[in-house]
């Protein structure tokens, strides 16, 4: 059993938590880099937690221009390649719960314009691209 598994006590199978996946990405150009991590990311986190819109929690793998989804806690999954930030992305950050970050280095960025937590999950490496 992982740790993202609990066992109810009246069944012997683990409960999946649930997470809404807000992404919707399928595009190219500068936009292909988000797509692919967005795609292989979903594959990956899929085999240890349910993609459900039945969640409370709502995860958006997005570059600039999200919107958190109603009714739902929101983690942001975002990245940016600079010490300083931009305002049309700044002014994005309070809008999420939570903020997850492929790197230190951006939670150190990030952190100098909210106050909202910021979390690093490091990225993976598709080896068959």
């Amino acid at each position: 059993m992982t740790n993202l598994e609990s066992v109810d006590p009246l069944r012997t199978a683990p409960i999946r938590p649930k997470l809404h996946w807000a992404s919707l990405y399928d595009a190219t150009g500068n936009a292909l880099g988000y797509t692919t991590y967005n795609r292989l990311m979903k594959e990956h986190v899929s085999k240890n937690i349910e993609i459900s819109e039945n969640a409370e929690k709502a995860l958006t793998v997005m570059s600039i221009g999200w919107k958190p989804v109603k009714g739902y806690y929101n983690y942001w999954f975002t990245m940016f390649e600079a010490n300083n930030l931009p305002p049309f992305l700044s002014k994005d950050l309070d809008l999420a719960d939570e903020i997850i970050v492929p790197c230190t280095h951006n939670q150190k960025v990030f952190s100098q314009y909210t106050k909202r937590k910021i979390s690093v999950c490091p990225g993976g490496v598709d080896s068959e691209f």
